[in-house]
């Protein structure tokens, strides 16, 4: 239900590349001077540069033309994939052997399949379901991740929901 290490460490390495240039590209932190960087900084920096990245979605466009991080276009197909995020609430319904069953409150649902990045679902949410979430899905080769945050709702629902 997670990313294999070498997965995990992709994945981390283009987002923080992405990241990296939103700050380049909107000077949010003085202090950041290369992707690395950002394992070093506060929750709620980190929470100011995907703000400013998921409101002009438009950037990742930017980035991969741009390829400031070298990147191959394997990679750069990945990242441009990206724009397709799915951000809000989520109820997070069942845990499958392969992932956790995301649902959004669009009319109908839509259901992801979300894997986690390091750690399975069950034990960051615990057993009891459904849970509500707020998070940012995207799409990583053929699966569904979120980008490292989530905040979760602490209410509880019978189970005659």
């Amino acid at each position: 239900m997670v990313l294999s290490d070498s997965e995990g460490k992709r994945f981390i390495e283009l987002y923080h590349s992405l990241l990296f240039y939103v700050n380049n590209t909107h000077k949010v932190l003085e202090s950041l001077h290369h992707p690395d960087d950002i394992f070093k900084l506060d929750p709620e920096d980190i929470l100011k540069l995907k703000d400013m990245l998921y409101a002009a979605p438009d950037q990742i466009d930017s980035f991969v033309r741009d390829n400031p991080a070298n990147l191959t276009s394997e990679e750069l197909k990945m990242i441009s994939a990206w724009k397709h995020f799915a951000r809000g609430r989520f109820y997070v319904v069942r845990f499958l052997k392969n992932y956790a069953v995301f649902l959004d409150e669009g009319h109908p649902a839509k259901a992801y399949g979300v894997q986690g990045l390091a750690m399975p679902w069950e034990e960051m949410l615990g057993p009891n379901l459904p849970r509500i979430v707020e998070a940012t899905l995207l799409p990583f080769d053929d699966k569904i991740i979120f980008d490292g945050t989530f905040s979760c709702y602490n209410l509880f629902f019978g189970s005659g929901m």
